[in-house]
């Protein structure tokens, strides 16, 4: 469900019903505030469509990956969409900022905001360790504050990376660094 105030109007408003299932993470396209995304189960991403009414509207289309379907993924998917930018740092006023990564076994990014599902790539190998069978995998990630050229992954069977070179809009074009450097502890 989603409603949001403008204009100092904090009074008791309508909430709008978006999908059903559990929902988990979401988020609102800073700039224009026009797109709401939100994840259900299981890898689905959902955006609301923009030009049929933004975040009033009930109209949503697939966000997610379309090549992640054979991935391990979290039942609680996570995606970070980039919001602290400005024109030069994927956040243009005129769309709006676009850069998104999602979370499965590797790390997937799109310029585009989710949107055409095809535009997303692959921009990590296997962060993973692989200890876990089909539990392997990450379960939180971000990008930087300071730039969407750097992002951090963290997976459930204890590894943290950061990836630098972001953005390039071309699969694998991301460096990785492992700084838990293959701790077999965690």
């Amino acid at each position: 469900m989603v409603s949001t105030w403008s204009g100092g109007n904090f009074d008791s408003q309508r909430w709008f019903n978006r999908s059903g299932g559990d929902g988990f993470w979401s988020t609102i396209e800073p700039i224009n505030q026009q797109r709401w995304y939100y994840t259900i189960q299981n890898g689905i991403i959902n955006r609301t469509n923009s030009a049929s009414g933004g975040l009033g509207s009930t109209s949503t289309v697939s966000a997610a990956p379309s090549g992640w379907s054979g991935d391990r993924k979290p039942f609680i998917t996570n995606f970070n969409l980039y919001q602290f930018g400005d024109e030069t740092s994927g956040c243009p006023a005129v769309e709006g900022c676009g850069r998104m990564i999602a979370g499965s076994f590797r790390v997937w990014e799109s310029v585009t905001g989710g949107v055409p599902t095809t535009g997303w790539k692959v921009n990590s190998p296997d962060l993973t360790k692989g200890t876990l069978g089909d539990r392997s995998y990450i379960n939180q990630l971000s990008y930087a504050f300071s730039t969407p050229d750097v992002a951090i992954a963290g997976t459930n069977d204890g590894n943290v990376w950061f990836g630098f070179g972001m953005g390039q809009d071309v699969t694998n074009s991301a460096t990785w660094v492992n700084v838990t450097d293959g701790n077999s502890v965690l």
